[in-house]
């Protein structure tokens, strides 16, 4: 398996007053991330976090690597199939 952490863009477009809208949710939402993955990986600062996970572009990510960023607890093995 593996995990995409997409990398944070948006398309506005319209009045100064919906790109000023639009630019304030987007700061919420990105402040979001950065606070989801600062709680649910092992890096303590926004700094680590927009380095290591949040990059310039779609992170994919296989399960070793999801452990080591601390984005998940253990890595199951697959089962061999009975034949």
């Amino acid at each position: 398996s593996s995990a995409m952490i997409h990398h944070f863009s948006t398309m506005t477009g319209g009045s100064y007053q919906e790109l000023v809208a639009s630019r304030k949710s987007e700061d919420l939402q990105a402040k979001r991330m950065v606070e989801h993955f600062l709680k649910h990986s092992r890096y303590k600062t926004s700094k680590e976090v927009e380095d290591k996970i949040l990059l310039s572009h779609d992170n994919w990510l296989s399960p070793k690597e999801m452990k080591a960023h601390g984005l998940c607890d253990v890595v199951i093995p697959s089962k061999k199939r009975k034949k």
